[in-house]
């Protein structure tokens, strides 16, 4: 089967602390721990984050993701060492053992539909919140796929990061300094979005009504029968993971195709539909291969949509303004469009300025090139955030307001996307032209930047 994973298994988790009170007294114990060795200066602020993580993966649940997105968004708040760490958490995501699994999708399906089913006890997938089974319903012989939470999941938000942020503190891994608020409130929000599975059930339907009639994209199709608040089920599709040998034996003009159709998306997300989805993790994009005729386009498979996010227009044509005035070089118009934002204070000091405009221009640099741009070859993510620190480090730029956050997240995903594929072209006509469409909105020319 072109979906059998190439990655060696992992070890399986014989259970995973459910209750809220057991939760919590893991990770006070953790606390206590991390307390006594900090006060005996034993441990290196890297060491206490390199314990946080191994501890978050076996707890898993809002935990474990809620570390997955502090590393995703932690530029803007955590050291550069401990945000590396936290970052790791991404690729170590042990399954749960099957007969755990079992007992839990009993209760939520009921024997009934469960005896309907014929489903593969290895998982497929595992990530923090749940892991994926695949499946094969015996009245059709119909392939679907079965997400499933892990129990306790939702009612375990509130008190692990009520921990997490105490424990953060305590390990001297939160700069005292940094107003976190902002940053757990909106982790809050993404957490409670993915443990919604009626929500990610409407955006899946949305999605694909959006790319329906377009050849490039797949979205699975909602099987209501097994889906339930903390299942949902999909049809399976057969596709290969963006790392697979296969895809990367693909020649560069059709790695490059599927690269300018993915960014061409990401740009009809956010431009056009104002509803992004904001993971970028690359086994929520996988590819089929096309065997047949050359006309026909390798296709991207779009999968779980819990992260999706809607922006409000005004921020969206706000953005647009401020992109299309880096593409112009107009410093006063990105200056202006910054200020609209609420990226860029008002009365910012000449430094902070000049860090902002500096960024502005090192984001758009693939759509500046006047021609073919290597996104493999460009070392321009780790200049990025060379020049975001800078901003937020040195000039002491306020939080950014939450919409920036996803979108940052989203970008990284696309350049680092795109660079995994080795694309090679001249992307500024597709960003033009998603720009043009948007400023040129009848609601576009009736709110003007002020």
């Amino acid at each position: 089967m072109t979906n059998s994973r190439s990655h060696p298994k992992k070890k399986k988790l014989k259970r995973i602390p459910g209750s809220t009170f057991e939760r919590s007294l893991r990770v006070i114990g953790f606390g206590i721990k991390t307390g006594l060795t900090a006060m005996a200066r034993t441990r290196t602020v890297l060491q206490q984050a390199e314990a946080l993580a191994s501890m978050m993966g076996e707890m898993k649940g809002s935990l474990m993701k809620a570390g997955q997105l502090l590393g995703m968004l932690g530029e803007h708040f955590f050291p550069p060492e401990v945000n590396a760490v936290l970052r790791t958490l991404n690729a170590q995501s042990d399954p749960v053992e099957w007969d755990v699994i079992e007992k839990s999708l009993t209760r939520r399906l009921g024997k009934d539909r469960m005896a309907g089913l014929d489903i593969d006890e290895e998982p497929w997938a595992a990530a923090s919140l749940g892991q994926v089974h695949r499946a094969v319903v015996r009245a059709t012989g119909q392939q679907i796929c079965l997400k499933i939470q892990y129990p306790g999941v939702a009612r375990a938000i509130e008190s692990d990061l009520r921990n997490l942020r105490a424990i953060l503190r305590l390990a001297g891994a939160l700069p005292l300094k940094i107003d976190d608020r902002l940053i757990f409130s909106e982790v809050r929000s993404m957490l409670m979005r993915e443990v919604d599975y009626a929500q990610e059930k409407a955006f899946t339907r949305e999605f694909a009504a959006l790319v329906a009639g377009d050849a490039r994209f797949v979205v699975p199709e909602v099987i209501e029968e097994f889906s339930t608040p903390t299942v949902l089920a999909t049809s399976w599709q057969d596709s290969l993971e963006i790392e697979h040998p296969r895809v990367k034996a693909l020649s560069r003009e059709r790695r490059t195709a599927l690269a300018r159709n993915f960014l061409e998306l990401f740009f009809a997300e956010f431009f056009t539909w104002n509803l992004v989805q904001t993971d970028p993790h690359f086994g929520n994009y996988r590819v089929r291969i096309n065997s047949g005729p050359a006309t026909v386009p390798d296709q991207l498979v779009l999968l779980d949509f819990g992260a999706a996010r809607r922006f409000p227009p005004e921020f969206v044509r706000n953005y647009a303004r401020m992109v299309r005035a880096a593409l112009d070089g107009d410093e006063a118009g990105l200056v202006a469009a910054g200020n609209s934002i609420g990226i860029l204070p008002a009365g910012a000091s000449p430094g902070m300025t000049r860090a902002f405009l500096d960024l502005c221009v090192a984001v758009v640099e693939p759509f500046q090139s006047g021609g073919v741009y290597d996104w493999g070859a460009s070392d321009l993510p780790k200049r990025c955030t060379a020049l975001g620190l800078k901003l937020v480090v040195e000039e002491k730029l306020p939080s950014p307001p939450k919409e920036l956050l996803f979108l940052d997240r989203k970008l990284g995903g696309v350049f680092v996307f795109l660079s995994h594929l080795g694309a090679r072209m001249d992307a500024r006509p597709l960003l033009e032209k998603a720009v043009a469409a948007c400023l040129e909105s009848p609601a576009a020319r009736k709110d003007p930047v002020s």
